[in-house]
């Protein structure tokens, strides 16, 4: 279980920021990847509290993780998309001191 969340990493995340930059739609080209990994996520949260077996929560665990990496990985990219290039150094930087902060708080506050 330890190397699922890396290893679902290493091959979702080139694969969903590949085709997130090539991606238009109505709703943009990244929007997309935010809204399906939100509901796979939302998914694999209610589905799990109701698993009948250990492979059956794990499984859901890496959906869950694969879901997380659907959303995170066009998140980054969005910096670029909405900032002017003079202003994305410091767009990414605080799209990091967020990232750290809520990580910081729920480290914290974990309930």
């Amino acid at each position: 279980m330890w190397l699922a969340a890396p290893l679902t990493g290493l091959l979702v995340q080139p694969i969903i920021g590949y085709l997130s930059d090539r991606t238009w739609t109505g709703l943009g080209r990244r929007k997309p990847y935010f809204l399906v990994g939100a509901i796979l996520s939302s998914l694999a949260l209610i589905a799990m509290p109701n698993s009948s077996s250990l492979w059956m929560a794990a499984g859901l665990l890496w959906v869950l993780d694969a879901s997380i990496n659907i959303s995170m990985e066009p998140f980054r990219a969005f910096v670029a998309d909405m900032l002017p290039t003079e202003q994305q150094t410091r767009g990414y930087t605080m799209q990091s001191v967020f990232i750290g902060l809520a990580l910081l708080l729920h480290r914290h506050y974990p309930g």
